[in-house]
């Protein structure tokens, strides 16, 4: 079985609405180019992309929400639980410098 992945064999996204689930967030393969047109290390493309992780949950009365995010020089994550009615937000966080052991699997349905 073939991976669908997200970036294509020449390092470009495809353009318009993607009929099928990605499989596979294939961000290390993008064609990134500096200003001057020339292609990035992979090392500069590591550190280019920030990613995240998001999930929500809503019923009746609350909604609930946490993610994870990696900005490379930072981890970042929350969560937060709201009372419709009585107004409480309930909210949680934390910061972790340079965002050791933070990891974001780069696919969509196993992560």
């Amino acid at each position: 079985m073939t991976l669908r992945k997200l970036i294509d064999d020449k390092g470009r996204l495809t353009p318009g609405v993607i009929d099928h689930p990605v499989d596979e967030i294939n961000y290390l393969d993008y064609d990134l180019r500096s200003v001057m047109d020339r292609p990035r290390s992979r090392l500069a493309r590591r550190w280019r992309f920030n990613q995240f992780q998001f999930v929500s949950a809503m019923a009746p009365g609350w909604v609930f929400g946490m993610a994870l995010v990696d900005l490379k020089l930072v981890a970042n994550g929350f969560f937060y639980l709201y009372d419709f009615e009585t107004g409480t937000k309930y909210e949680q966080s934390f910061l972790q410098p340079f965002a050791r052991g933070t990891r974001i699997e780069p696919l969509p349905e196993h992560g």
